[in-house]
């Protein structure tokens, strides 16, 4: 079974789960809370993935660093992908999860990359500008690039919006090379 299949299935079942027991807020919040954990100790990472230690070693471990910091719905999902051997997948499931959980609430995920730093005001209205575009709630995850030289790129799904100087620039030398622009 590829691994899409099997990310997707768990991801799934506990995005319907959460759902069921109105705490789908609460579980993406703890799957935050692990994935972090997760990806900021090298050792935890490595003991997950090890398949020397035994499905209860990493419970009874897991248990003890996320023991009253998760609900009982996100301890009963790790200790499920523990017992079918799936914690090299664990990040992938939860990625999964965050991207069925946005489509679930509508939102789409945006990535803007951008010379400069955008300031609170401009973030908020290009926000509401994408919104308006989308007609969905958008949620953005901005990134610097030099490379832009001035103003930003804009990434929805397989569109690409560039308001960008470098693209501007590219427009404008094409037309002075073949001709159609003329200079005064």
């Amino acid at each position: 079974m590829s691994s899409f299949k099997i990310t997707n299935r768990y991801a799934t079942a506990l995005l319907e789960l959460s759902i069921q027991e109105k705490s789908l807020n609460d579980v993406n919040r703890e799957l935050e809370l692990i994935k972090k954990s997760i990806k900021d100790s090298r050792e935890l990472t490595l003991f997950l993935q090890s398949p020397i230690l035994k499905s209860q070693k990493k419970k009874d471990i897991l248990t003890k660093i996320f023991s009253g910091k998760v609900s009982n719905l996100t301890m009963k999902f790790l200790n499920l992908v523990i017992d079918r051997n799936r914690t090299p997948l664990i990040l992938e499931i939860i990625d999964h999860f965050f991207e069925l959980r946005d489509k679930h609430l509508g939102i789409i995920n945006v990535a803007v990359r951008s010379a400069a730093k955008f300031d609170k005001n401009q973030s908020e209205d290009l926000t509401k500008q994408l919104e308006s575009y989308t007609n969905k709630k958008v949620k953005i995850n901005f990134s610097l690039d030099s490379s832009l030289k001035g103003g930003f790129v804009v990434q929805l799904g397989d569109t690409v919006l560039d308001a960008s100087l470098r693209h501007q620039l590219d427009l404008l030398k094409s037309k002075f090379l073949h001709g159609s622009e003329e200079l005064n």
